[in-house]
């Protein structure tokens, strides 16, 4: 398996400043991290075979019924969790019909870190 599919975590964030201790606290542990805040260049990224994305419900992720169709249709092995703030959204926003793998609080960001150190550690294959 290759290595950096193992490290590589993609953020969608409107606002990836609100998430940069995130941010930093993975590149101390070894974990690329690509960020953006354009939704149409979410999925020539995604093709790159990341092992996470991060989708940020509580800034906006920007992404649109389309994108989120093909992040429904993600390449196997690509995990998915949706950071929040204690309120996940409406069911009229195009995101509520992402397929997510987890949950995660803003402010529990740690539970994210660990758990990739882990799998890297232990050296899970997908």
């Amino acid at each position: 398996m290759n290595a950096a599919r193992r490290e590589s975590v993609l953020l969608l964030s409107a606002r990836p400043d609100a998430h940069a201790i995130l941010v930093e606290s993975l590149h101390a542990r070894g974990v690329a991290v690509r960020v953006t805040r354009r939704p149409d260049r979410a999925l020539p990224l995604l093709d790159r075979s990341h092992l996470l994305v991060l989708v940020d419900l509580e800034h906006g992720s920007g992404l649109d019924a389309e994108r989120v169709d093909q992040l429904n249709h993600r390449p196997a092995g690509v995990r998915v969790v949706a950071l929040h703030r204690g309120c996940i959204g409406n069911g009229a926003d195009p995101v509520a019909k992402l397929c997510v793998d987890g949950f995660c609080t803003c402010d529990q960001w740690q539970s994210i870190c660990d758990a990739l150190t882990v799998e890297r550690s232990a050296g899970f294959a997908h």
